[in-house]
């Protein structure tokens, strides 16, 4: 099974799984509850295969620094639909139009200072103190968590961020890791920004995007167990388990997990046909198209 295949396959399964978070007993409720809880399990695999491909493609990826940028890219693209789509304020019914919403100014000022922590880490370590483009949404990806906007009755933005933010972390989590303990290359000071600016993340963002930290810990365990597929899929096994069983109390879902385990064991080391962007322009499109639905429901 190749690289395009899994992405292919996964995809699909987020489709699924999408269509059943907005159509099913968590939005309209014009699924059955079985139709519903048969569909999210099916989608329970995605985000495993994703995190297994994030820790492919770091491995094989040429330019590591525009791998990272293009993912967060994608992730503020991607916002708007998500909240459009996935976030429970946008899935109920209108009865009044409520106030509009802007962030706190403290709130925003203080996630400005993170924004330029994160530039100027990017700026000096993924980029070698050279300037570029990508400079700018390495800006913007924090503020969107401090910046919460309804507008006409609508949310675009509110406290919870979609999945590639989960994935650009993992692989920061990943960058971190081989700087300081790999490479073993940096000066004193260079630790410790480098460490502020990784726990900064984590507390911001990553405790607010989808799957959260535990997204996180998956995609490193991953990047640790790399290179044997057997330990990389029961490290996904593992963690479905406890993320949906023990957690969540629902192990239905914990074994839709073992759906990427299965996936992962037949993956042959190929890249197949060049989809490249396909997840990143899939993701967001999908989602655009049901927050659409979404709100047309939520009008009538």
């Amino acid at each position: 099974m190749t690289v395009s295949l899994l992405k292919i396959i996964a995809s699909l399964g987020m489709l699924i799984d999408h269509i059943a978070s907005v159509f099913g007993w968590k939005g309209w409720e014009l699924l059955s509850p079985e139709t519903t809880e048969l569909m999210r399990v099916i989608g329970r695999f995605v985000f495993p295969v994703f995190a297994f491909l994030i820790v492919n493609g770091w491995h094989y990826t040429k330019d590591k620094s525009r791998y990272f940028s293009n993912l967060i890219l994608f992730a503020i693209f991607s916002q708007i639909p998500f909240t459009l789509a996935s976030n429970s304020v946008n899935l109920e019914k209108i009865t009044n139009e409520g106030p509009n919403y802007f962030p706190n100014p403290t709130t925003f000022y203080l996630y400005l200072a993170f924004s330029g922590l994160f530039v100027f880490t990017y700026w000096y370590f993924a980029l070698k103190k050279k300037f570029s483009i990508s400079m700018v949404w390495i800006a913007v990806a924090p503020l969107l968590f401090a910046l919460p906007l309804k507008w006409n009755y609508i949310w675009y933005s509110y406290f919870e961020l979609n999945v590639l933010y989960t994935l650009a972390l993992g692989m920061f989590a990943i960058y971190c890791y081989e700087k300081i303990f790999i490479k073993h290359d940096l000066k004193w000071f260079e630790y410790i920004l480098l460490l502020v600016t990784f726990a900064v993340a984590l507390r911001t963002i990553g405790n607010n995007s989808d799957y959260g930290i535990l997204g996180i810990v998956l995609i490193f365990a991953l990047y640790l167990a790399r290179g044997n597929l057997i330990t990389q899929a029961g490290v996904i096994a593992a963690w479905g388990m406890y993320f949906y069983g023990i957690q969540y109390n629902n192990w239905y879902s914990a074994w839709g997990t073992f759906i990427a385990s299965a996936l992962i064991l037949f993956y042959n080391g190929k890249k197949g046909a060049n989809l490249k962007y396909l997840f990143y322009i899939f993701y967001p499109a999908h989602l655009l198209i049901l927050g659409i639905i979404n709100i047309i429901f939520r009008f009538s």
